[in-house]
């Protein structure tokens, strides 16, 4: 990747510290997690339920997100990223859950995608990039996907509270994550161009402390206010969400025309 012309936020070192070979295996999405819970009512009511579609994730280890769209739509699912490592992890995470592996190792920026894919789906993925390369990592989502397919992108929200939050446990991480780009109207900005639909951009799920990262000592405590959260959530008593300053993340779903 040209960095003179692809500006980019992280490199593969510091993806490989995410995918050591002794992680403990599966690796799935937590549907009893009440932010995570709100990201699957809205995939739900937005995306179809069929065991002929493929679906493609850009960025896909170590494929918890492939798991649960073959479990929860039934699609057959692909998934795409640079690194050997996150080949490997992603792989042996599928095996280990009954899912046939489809998986490529490639540069995204490189691959020639075939408009072959019914569903396109990236999650912390695009936040990492900026100017072009910001615009081409969008682009080849849309590449992926065939007329009246859906792309669906999810990025996390350093806004308000949150911002502050992951300052406090580890102000490193912000350094990779261009926050220029994590807000409604960059998400807008994508269904600008021609033959594309909005479905849904907006703030998604209630506040959750335990989906940042930073020292675990101080990550222990957020956990332990969380659940206090949680229940004053269910309660009623602190019930927000969907909101710029608490939800932990920011979700667009597009169709292309």
């Amino acid at each position: 990747m040209n960095k003179s012309s692809k500006k980019v936020l992280t490199e593969k070192e510091h993806w490989n510290q995410h995918y050591q070979p002794g992680r403990k295996l599966p690796i799935t999405e937590d549907l009893n997690n009440i932010a995570f819970g709100e990201l699957h009512l809205l995939f739900q009511k937005y995306l179809p339920k069929d065991k002929a579609l493929k679906f493609l994730e850009l960025g896909c280890a170590p494929g918890s997100w492939m798991h649960y769209f073959h479990k929860y739509n039934c699609f057959q699912v692909s998934g795409i990223d640079y690194t050997k490592e996150a080949i490997d992890i992603t792989g042996r995470n599928l095996e280990s859950l009954g899912i046939k592996k489809d998986l490529i190792k490639c540069d995204i920026f490189k691959y020639n995608f075939d408009s072959s894919y019914d569903v396109a789906f990236s999650a912390g993925l695009i936040e990492h990039f900026y100017g072009d390369a910001l615009e081409d990592i969008v682009e080849k989502h849309f590449e992926a996907v065939k007329r009246k397919g859906y792309v669906v992108i999810l990025i996390p929200n350093f806004s308000g509270f949150n911002l502050k939050y992951q300052k406090w446990l580890d102000s490193d991480v912000i350094n990779l994550h261009n926050l220029e780009m994590m807000n409604m109207d960059f998400l807008k900005s994508i269904a600008s161009k021609d033959g594309r639909e909005t479905m849904f951009i907006g703030y998604v799920g209630k506040i959750n402390l335990g989906l940042f990262a930073g020292n675990k000592w101080l990550l222990r405590i957020g956990y332990l206010v969380q659940m206090i959260l949680d229940k004053l959530y269910v309660l009623k008593i602190f019930p927000i969400k969907d909101s710029r300053n608490f939800s932990p993340y920011l979700v667009g779903i597009y169709k292309k025309k």
